[in-house]
Order: C-alpha cells, then structure tokens, then sequence
C-alpha cells in the first residue's frame, strides 16, 4: 500500500521540479506512515481523486496549515505591520478586525511556524478563527485562488465545508438577519456562480451607490473528521478568505472601493437561521461605494 502511495504522490507532481513540489512529496511519504490504517484508506482515495482531476483539496485535510502551503506554491506567509492594507494599483482598502492576540500571532507568522493551539477533535476558539481569517485576508497568500467557489465541498462525497455568498439580503433570511447585521440593505439573493456577472451588471446599470455583499463561511462537521475538525475548519477559512480577496480585486478593478467588517454571528443565532453549523460562525460583511 505504501508504494502504491508513493506512486500516486509522484504521479501528481511528475514534472514539477521546484522545492516546494518535491519537498510535498516528501511530506507526503513521512505523514502516510503516522496514519493508521483507516486513515491510510482515506488519504489513499483522496489522492486517487486528486490524480485524476489534477486538484489537490481532498488532501488538505491531512496537511498543517504550512505542509498545504508547499503542496500548493511555496508561499511563505509574512506578518501585516499595519492594520489595513491597501493594495498597490487599486483604490481598494480592506480593513479587518485584529484582535487582541494580534501580537501573537505575528509571533507565530514570524517564525513560520504557524499552528492554532487547539486540542485534536475540538474546533479552534472564537479567537482562533478570528485571527486566522484576519491573516487569511491580508497576507499575500489570500491571492492563490482565482476564482470564487465553495472552497472545499465534499470528502469521499460526503459534505463538508459550505461557503454561503449573498448579497445582503431578501426575503425571509433578510429579515432574520437583519437583527443582527444592522445596515444591511435588501438586495436579490443570488447563486455564487452568477455572483460576478449580476454584480457587474447592477454596477453598469448604476444600481447602487452603496451596496453590500454577505460572505458567510460555515463548517458542516462530519464524523469522517473527528480527528481533523479544527484542521479542516482552518483551511476552509483560508480558502473562504481567498474566494473573497478575490472578490474584493473584482471590486476594485471597477473603480469601486470596499470595507470589509469581519464578526461572528453565535450558534444560538446559528440555529435561528437554521443554517447548520458546529459553533459560532464568522461572516465579512463588504461595504461596496463608488470611489
């Protein structure tokens, strides 16, 4: 079983000759021999589907938050010095909301050596999540994904991790959230696939002067990962990071600008929504205005 592995690490890779990429297979052969054998069973059909669709996200789940980042490009993540960035070239600010560990979590930035303290099979604190989005937006790994999609929808098709995108808000979900996301104005809910497209329409059309858009990141828990919840949880947060910085270049490349204002909505709050999630969820709530 474990050549067989190794072959399939080395078929997903054949070509790559860069440090990062060799440097992935090597993670993978050392981690292969710390999983039991269940896990063995399951890293094994993830790489399967990864071969075969050339994407590496049913493997995330088995990498620390450093081992993805090889598997992926090497992208070493530095500290934000400031509490805003504004990006070269745009007119857009993001301003997101450090908290009180900011300093930290610099620490930890600093050494490259990045790992939130959370016990096996628990999800990572309120704090936790956070900061991890926080750095999720403002370091320059935020910019690897090119598109916006669900980050990481299913594990041996089971579901996992749901990104909910709206624009804030009609109908019924609209007048529940309202309490709490106040000044949230009642725009058209749409799919995230049409998500650009409608948005790029209502600015042609001058539809607003200031709108907003709701990202929602959730985690669906699944039994599959007891041992690996506040891992997946962390990555799904980096690739919902990602979709929105991505988002927010669209934005700019308008001529729009945006504030980003990043909260948690509790999982009292949760259940009366009757969205599913394990605990308090974060969502950014994006403040669009014309430049």
């Amino acid at each position: 079983m474990q050549q067989n592995t190794i072959d399939v690490v080395s078929s997903i890779f054949r070509g790559k000759r860069s440090y990062a990429y060799r440097k992935a297979v090597s993670l993978f052969k050392r981690f292969f021999d710390e999983l039991d054998d269940m896990n063995k069973k399951y890293m094994l059909h993830a790489l399967e589907i990864a071969l075969e669709k050339w994407d590496p996200s049913p493997l995330y789940h088995f990498l620390s938050f450093k081992e993805r980042e090889s598997v992926l490009q090497g992208i070493e993540y530095r500290l934000v010095d400031v509490p805003f960035k504004t990006y070269p070239g745009s007119s857009l600010i993001v301003l997101p909301r450090p908290s009180k560990n900011v300093d930290v979590f610099r620490d930890f930035l600093g050494r490259q050596d990045y790992e939130v303290n959370t016990r096996e099979g628990h999800p990572p604190s309120i704090q936790d999540v956070s900061d991890l989005l926080y750095y999720s937006l403002s370091s320059p790994g935020a910019f690897t994904s090119g598109v916006l999609r669900r980050p990481f929808t299913s594990f041996l098709g089971q579901p996992v991790i749901e990104t909910y995108l709206y624009t804030a808000l009609d109908g019924e979900l609209y007048r529940k959230l309202s309490h709490y996301l106040p000044h949230a104005h009642s725009l058209e809910v749409i799919k995230e696939d049409d998500l650009l497209k409608e948005f790029y329409l209502a600015t042609l059309d001058g539809f607003f002067e200031e709108s907003y858009v709701i990202f929602i990141f959730t985690v669906r828990y699944n039994e599959i990962f007891t041992n690996h919840y506040h891992r997946a949880y962390r990555i799904a947060l980096l690739e919902a990071g990602s979709a929105l910085s991505t988002f927010l270049r669209v934005v700019a490349a308008l001529g729009l600008k945006a504030r980003v204002s990043l909260d948690f909505i509790d999982r009292h709050i949760c259940r009366h929504l009757e969205l599913d999630c394990y605990s308090e969820f974060p969502y950014a709530l994006v403040s669009i205005f014309r430049a």
